[in-house]
């Protein structure tokens, strides 16, 4: 997990940590403990996308990447 300020830019889990809830976790913790409110979202990738649209009640930003 990578963060600029309150925005996630980064978020990787190993492929075996896919689908164990991990995901969600993580992401938690770092809403919790981290702040973050905004997401960003490689929008190529519909796995990912997917993900955040189902985990993050966060609105995503798809538009911008750094």
């Amino acid at each position: 997990m990578g963060t600029v300020g309150k925005r996630l830019v980064m978020f990787f889990l190993l492929p075996e940590e896919h689908g164990k809830d991990s995901g969600r976790q993580l992401l938690q913790y770092g809403m919790q403990h981290y702040g973050i409110e905004e997401d960003i979202v490689n929008e190529h990738d519909p796995k990912i996308a997917g993900f955040y649209a189902f985990n993050s009640p966060i609105p995503l930003d798809t538009d911008t990447f750094l």
